[in-house]
């Protein structure tokens, strides 16, 4: 079998990774959930505590020659301010007046969105499986929505949480793109 061959420290990484992707996944039911009780800029600061111990920690593995910020800082304060200071924030408020499948559906738009943006700053345009990637993503998304019930598709209807949802994703993107 194949999985015979893997070491323990393959098999931590991909526990690791798939750990990752639920948590990213469970972001916006989270957001969406503790809404009424939470405010989206505490939600955003017990998020980023969370992720700034766990940083902390992976930091202390390296030496110090490699937590050098270098001629990258200004590129790296434009990430954390898109990506980090913003993207949450703006995810959690938007979460306040959509709901989680709208902002999901909206949050699919973001592998076009952010090849849109890298053709646009830094030149660099979409590859055909780029492309077809997108395609697919935005496909998924219309399926959804084809097989959603009518009550479904109307709680579907844009609102202003949607178009803070849209301004995180393109965030998101911007990030990315840097």
């Amino acid at each position: 079998m194949a999985h015979q061959n893997l070491g323990r420290s393959s098999l931590a990484g991909i526990a690791l990774v798939n750990l990752a992707t639920f948590t990213w996944a469970t972001n916006m039911v989270l957001g969406r959930w503790l809404r009424a009780d939470i405010g989206p800029l505490t939600l955003a600061a017990v998020r980023f505590l969370i992720a700034s111990l766990i940083f902390a920690v992976l930091l202390q593995r390296h030496p110090p020659q490699e937590r050098r910020l270098g001629n990258d800082r200004w590129l790296l304060l434009a990430m954390a301010f898109s990506g980090v200071v913003l993207f949450a924030p703006l995810l959690y408020l938007g979460l306040r007046f959509t709901t989680t499948v709208s902002a999901t559906m909206i949050n699919g738009f973001g592998p076009l969105i952010t090849g849109l943006l890298a053709t646009l700053l830094i030149r660099e345009p979409m590859n055909r499986r780029q492309v077809l990637g997108a395609i697919a993503g935005i496909a998924g998304i219309g399926i959804l929505l084809l097989g959603s019930s009518t009550a479904s598709r109307q709680a579907l209807s844009l609102n202003v949480g949607d178009l803070v949802i849209v301004g995180a994703v393109t965030l998101w993107g911007l990030y990315s793109v840097l």
